[in-house]
């Protein structure tokens, strides 16, 4: 959804501000990306975007919604989204997380898989 509407606004100021014969350079909506990263914190974000800029085919990017664990990005490179895909994999492994990469339609989503943590169980609370 968030795509669709960057890439109106993408396309009218594109429209308003170049003739038809460079039209043709403008973004191609084909090359951009919304990034999803669910349950990450802001400091594993900045993490991940060292890793983002990267990426071979990397153009730029730029946050489009940031909350306390949710963490949406434009993304827009050269890359296909199944390198993309290979890379985001990489990165959670560089970055010693646990997580799961979807891609659906020109939407990534990571999803970070915490780990739960392990009680001590006192034998004399019993």
């Amino acid at each position: 959804m968030l795509a669709i509407k960057l890439a109106d606004i993408v396309d009218a100021n594109a429209a308003t501000a170049m003739d038809s014969s460079e039209r043709v350079s403008a973004v191609d909506i084909g090359d951009a990306y919304t990034m999803v990263f669910s349950g990450f914190t802001p400091e594993k974000v900045m993490d991940i975007e060292e890793y983002l800029v990267v990426f071979s085919g990397y153009k730029t990017h730029r946050p489009a919604y940031s909350g306390t664990r949710h963490h949406e990005l434009w993304y827009e490179t050269t890359s296909t989204s199944g390198r993309l895909v290979r890379n985001l994999n990489k990165m959670l492994e560089h970055l010693a997380t646990r997580g799961r990469v979807t891609f659906s339609g020109n939407e990534f989503t990571v999803t970070k898989i915490a780990r739960r943590k392990k009680r001590q169980i006192n034998q004399a609370d019993y």
